[in-house]
């Protein structure tokens, strides 16, 4: 399957998995068969068929049901923000997004911070707070980065975090510690790769 159809079919998939236990009666449990009948009467033999074609879809939608209609509609929606956020920045289809989600944005800020540790190659970064302000200190190339905008440097870290791009712990220092996932670097390889040449990030100080 292509990429990109792979990816509507998906996304597809999380909005009518939606719709199918929203319209649900309080306290009818949803089941496999339930949903797939759902679909036939919906005419969306297409997902279905999807579905047929792998036994492994099929488990995961029996795992997914065994919980409650609520924590269903909840990991959903967050799902959907968060498959949002990821197109928000991503040229004609990231305004796309926005104009679907308006808070579907990841924030310029927090592009930097993953562009910037992708093109050093760092797998973690380590917060230094001093008179100049917050610096990002990477475990590769001793390169040193600066958020260009610290005001919202919080904000920034916050939507990696909840997006997945990026986990965060604290060292024996106490120091806030970034470590980006893979979520966080094939996102950050593909927006080098959409924009041609990247450039080495900022050192601290320039």
């Amino acid at each position: 399957m292509e990429p990109f159809t792979a990816a509507m079919t998906f996304a597809t998939t999380v909005s009518l998995l939606s719709d199918f236990v929203a319209s649900r009666k309080r306290g009818q449990a949803p089941t496999v068969e339930d949903f797939q009948q759902w679909l036939r009467e919906a005419n969306r033999t297409d997902v279905l068929d999807s579905i047929a074609r792998s036994h492994a879809s099929t488990v995961s939608l029996k795992a997914v049901f065994n919980e409650r209609a609520d924590e269903i509609l909840s990991r959903l929606h967050g799902l959907d923000t968060q498959l949002a956020r990821i197109a928000a920045s991503f040229g004609p289809l990231g305004l796309l997004a926005i104009d679907l989600r308006p808070d579907a944005r990841i924030s310029e800020g927090s592009v930097e911070i993953l562009l910037a540790m992708e093109r050093a190659g760092a797998s973690i970064a380590i917060e230094v707070q001093d008179f100049r302000g917050m610096t990002l200190v990477f475990d590769a190339q001793s390169i040193n980065f600066t958020p260009s905008d610290p005001r919202f440097y919080e904000d920034d870290v916050a939507v990696l975090v909840e997006t997945g791009m990026v986990r965060e712990s604290l060292n024996r220092s106490g120091r806030r510690v970034l470590q980006i996932t893979r979520q966080g670097a094939q996102l950050a390889r593909a927006k080098l790769h959409a924009s041609g040449s990247p450039q080495t990030p900022r050192e601290d100080g320039q």
